[in-house]
């Protein structure tokens, strides 16, 4: 019988096949996607199907999720989360700098798109709402971690070497601890080709006393488009951000 953890992640893992194949699935398709035995993918589906989360169709003995599970988690991007005026600041520098904005929310060590307001332009930063990145040696991760003291960052920097999410010879610990100083005293951080080569993220972080949730939020486009811009969007990025 697996462990609990092996039974998580094999949930998680079912509905990660789902929502990339967006169709009804047999349940040999969804053991070998997950990588269980048939037996135990059999005795997941049949609970998950028991709890309402998947519905069968026994006409060809494939398994969907029911609208019951999609409603679930509905409210958690719907944007009720984050105070309305986090949310107009987005659009609001979204039209003016012409670039990509997007919000961001600390998730154990990673980076999470929460809202994201994308640009008009042909060529431009593309993301989605889900998508995660490190803390460590982003722009979003540095600004995040530019709210913490240093017994704070040190403390998650060892929990991130534990679990291999972060290369010491690559993010050096002083390295992540300056760039953390340098965002705190100018307000924002520019990463230039940190997560994609040729983009480049400005970012700041969101004030706790606007939102309990950590929230940080960053202007991203093409790094040779956004330049000429650096200090005149990040001072524009602190400013409303203290305007709020």
């Amino acid at each position: 019988m697996p462990s609990i953890s092996s039974s998580v992640l094999r949930t998680f893992k079912l509905f990660e096949m789902f929502e990339k194949h967006r169709k009804p699935m047999t349940a040999i398709e969804l053991a070998n996607g997950i990588g269980a035995p048939r037996s135990s993918c059999a005795a997941l589906l049949k609970a998950l199907a028991d709890l309402g989360m998947l519905g069968m169709d026994r006409r060809t003995n494939s398994y969907f999720p029911t609208a019951r599970f999609a409603e679930l988690g509905s409210w958690i991007a719907d944007g009720s989360l984050f105070p309305a005026s986090v949310l107009e600041l987005l659009e609001t520098l979204r039209d003016v700098t012409g670039e990509t904005v997007t919000l961001v929310s600390y998730q154990d060590l990673m980076i999470e798109l929460v809202q994201v307001e994308k640009s008009d332009q042909a060529i431009s930063f593309t993301a989605e709402v889900g998508q995660r990145f490190s803390v460590w040696g982003t722009g979003v991760g540095t600004a995040y971690l530019s709210t913490l003291n240093t017994l704070q960052i040190r403390a998650l920097y060892r929990r991130a070497e534990n679990r291999k999410l972060v290369d010491p010879t690559i993010q050096p610990i002083e390295t992540v601890l300056a760039h953390a100083s340098q965002c705190r005293d100018r307000g924002y951080y520019i990463a230039v080709g940190a997560v994609f080569p040729d983009a480049t993220a400005i970012s700041a972080p969101v004030s706790s006393s606007i939102s309990a949730r950590p929230l940080v939020i960053s202007i991203t486009g093409p790094s040779e488009r956004m330049r000429p811009n650096f200090e005149k969007f990040g001072n524009m990025l602190v400013s409303e951000l203290n305007a709020l």
